[in-house]
């Protein structure tokens, strides 16, 4: 068993969500087909999804958010462990708080600067805080708020691509339930799907792979 997959395994364990491997492997080669070289990840959980997208490339950067302070600290360790404490930048914080997106918002312009300067484009002080990637794996309630407050943050040809819309199978159907809270909870990723749907400035693909993601680009 790879060391990702001990992390995996030791989440599950402790009843943290982990993205399907079909999922994961999904958005791997995503990231290699559009050179995806910045990554703003909504829900770090303990760092397995950040992880394994920075194995993808030397030269991918990940800015990565996460609210509970438990899975925050371990993230913190297992992307130290693996040796990318320069290339995976963890947050603490609520996303949907401004002072988090302005933390965001100076990682995402830092990373920004060192690229320019390195390819020798622009001045460091007008580097745009952009990223190519934009991964929504957090509250499902909040999926719409975190896609309005972060879509200014993604890069003109960037995606944003949301996971969970299946939720085990629920939302289409599959599996019933008579959890009030879940049930409520599948309303909201409805409605979140309806307002991809319906999103005039995005285009929109669903996917069944893993447990249902959606890859959102900008309209021409």
């Amino acid at each position: 068993m790879s060391d990702v997959e001990s992390l995996k395994q030791e989440a599950r364990e402790k009843g943290i969500p982990v993205m399907q491997d079909e999922g994961l492997s999904f958005i791997c080669d995503y990231i290699r087909a559009h050179n995806v070289r910045t990554i703003l990840e909504i829900g770090s959980a303990t760092g397995c999804s950040a992880i394994q997208f920075a194995s993808v490339s030397e030269d991918i950067r990940i800015v990565t958010v996460e609210l509970d302070e438990e899975r925050f600290e371990q993230a913190v360790k297992n992307i130290a462990d693996a040796g990318l404490s320069d290339r995976v930048h963890v947050i603490h914080g609520d996303a949907l708080k401004a002072e988090t997106f302005a933390r965001v918002e100076a990682e995402l312009t830092e990373l920004a600067s060192v690229a320019d300067a390195a390819a020798g484009e622009t001045p460091a002080s007008t580097s745009k805080a952009t990223a190519d990637l934009i991964f929504l794996d957090a509250a499902k309630s909040q999926y719409i708020a975190f896609f309005e407050m972060y879509e200014k943050l993604l890069s003109p040809h960037g995606a944003i691509i949301s996971d969970n819309l299946l939720f085990h199978g629920m939302t289409a159907g599959y599996r019933k339930t008579y959890n009030y809270n879940t049930i409520k909870l599948l309303r909201k990723i409805r409605g979140f799907i309806i307002y991809l749907m319906a999103n005039k400035q995005f285009d929109t693909a669903f996917h069944t792979i893993g447990d249902g993601v959606s890859v959102s680009t900008r309209r021409e």
